[in-house]
């Protein structure tokens, strides 16, 4: 706590030793210094001045126009472990004189490293695939996957980040995606030798595509509105990703742009956690 006689900057020193005639400290005298901006009057200033060992110190500022007591003082002041204050630096009668810095706080060295930037990438896993008889092409869409297993629920497994995957028989499999040790994990139900169109649960879902074949974009008109969010993705018949949209619920039509793909046959998927159905696209 100071009482300033006027505003404006203040230059405070801790310097090492002993001061018994008021010089200002300088050169290698100086442990810490900080210069502060006080308004005029009373106020509570933070210097955060370190010390860096145990020692005689002095604490001061030149000319700076502050309070202090001429008389009445009573050394020595202690603050159990940490400090005590012996005198002041008054030339004549030190110890009756006390200056500047009253209700004095002062707190162990805080243990805090130097700030530094953290790039955060978030993980998600999700993949597709593209049904050919009996042969499935999986194609990963993870977000940040460095490492990938796949269980095609046949008991066949891949390390491929994009796998090609033959069943012996029809029927339906589940196939999980983890990625990144355990980090995520994802899981379709994947029809095989059926109708390849796996519907959503309970809803008789499906789509049509108009026009098809389509050169600037297609329009993709369900037979009813989406009950969930789902996933809109259009592949290769490699199982190359090219578009993916989020398709929300409540939605009955939905423009797909295909102005910048290639001219070829694609698998257009419509998926979420409830099912999937699949149709054709031809690319002019």
């Amino acid at each position: 706590m100071v009482d300033a006689s006027g505003a404006g900057p203040r230059q405070i020193f801790l310097a090492s030793g002993t001061n018994t005639d008021g010089t200002p400290p300088s050169g290698p005298q100086i442990v810490d210094s900080v210069t502060v901006n006080l308004v005029n009057g009373i106020q509570r200033v933070n210097v955060n001045l370190m010390v860096p060992a145990s020692g005689n110190y002095n604490l001061g500022a030149n000319n700076a126009n502050l309070y202090r007591n001429n008389g009445g003082a009573s050394y020595p002041y202690t603050l159990a472990n940490y400090m005590t204050i012996t005198s002041s630096s008054a030339t004549t009668n030190p110890g009756t004189f006390y200056y500047y810095f009253y209700d004095i706080e002062v707190r162990d060295p805080q243990c805090i490293s130097l700030t530094d930037t953290v790039v955060v990438t978030p993980v998600d896993v999700d993949f597709g695939y593209v049904v050919t008889g009996n042969a499935v092409a999986f194609s990963d869409s993870s977000v940040a996957a460095t490492g990938w297993l796949w269980d095609f629920g046949d008991g066949g497994t891949s390390a491929l980040q994009n796998p090609n995957h033959t069943y012996a028989s029809s029927g339906t499999y589940t196939v999980t995606l983890t990625i990144n040790g355990t980090a995520c994990s994802k899981s379709y139900v994947v029809n095989i030798g059926t109708t390849g169109v796996d519907e959503f649960a309970g809803n008789n879902l499906q789509f049509t595509l108009f026009p098809n074949p389509a050169r600037k974009q297609t329009t993709l008109q369900l037979n009813q509105k989406l009950l969930q969010s789902a996933n809109l993705i259009l592949y290769t018949l490699e199982g190359k990703e090219v578009i993916s949209m989020r398709v929300n619920a409540g939605v009955k039509e939905v423009t797909i742009p295909v102005n910048e793909l290639a001219a070829q046959l694609y698998v257009v998927v419509l998926r979420n956690e409830e099912g999937e159905v699949r149709q054709k696209l031809f690319v002019e």
